[in-house]
């Protein structure tokens, strides 16, 4: 008999494909020079990963940004151990995007232990905590961290 899987299960089954269809996007874009280790652009497009009235998706890939977060949303809530992984994960892909989705994995909770969340702020010499790349997911996670702190 077929087990039936729910919209939030099917999420958590796919988490693992979409960050990584994210990643081969951006892996793309590297390779036709319109993304590095620093700047890959999306925040233009996709200004917030949260969903947001400014966040355009005129690119279909942009479209990944938001299956990774709901994906990663949906583990945190069934998976936290899980989803502190893939958290983690995320920091050490070497795109600005990989970046605000771990910001913004720290940013809703003990998924990423205090300390952890600063020291990716500060991380090369502060660069994401002051570049306009990450700055609306840094911004929110200082917010965050102020109570636990």
């Amino acid at each position: 008999m077929a087990k039936t899987h729910t919209a939030r299960q099917r999420y958590l089954d796919l988490l693992d494909d979409f960050s990584g269809l994210l990643r081969d996007a951006l892996d793309l874009m590297r390779a036709l020079q319109g993304a590095d280790d620093h700047h890959d652009r999306t925040f233009i497009d996709r200004p917030a990963i949260e969903v947001h009235e400014q966040n355009s998706d005129h690119h279909d890939w942009l479209a990944l940004i938001g299956l990774t977060r709901d994906a990663w949303l949906a583990t945190w809530s069934e998976q936290p151990d899980r989803a502190a992984a893939v958290a983690e994960g995320w920091w050490h892909v070497p795109y600005p995007c990989f970046k605000r989705l771990a910001f913004f994995a720290a940013a809703e909770g003990p998924a990423v232990p205090t300390q952890r969340a600063v020291d990716w702020l500060l991380a090369d010499d502060a660069h994401w905590l002051w570049s306009a790349e990450v700055q609306r997911e840094s911004m929110r996670l200082l917010v965050s961290l102020g109570p636990r702190v």
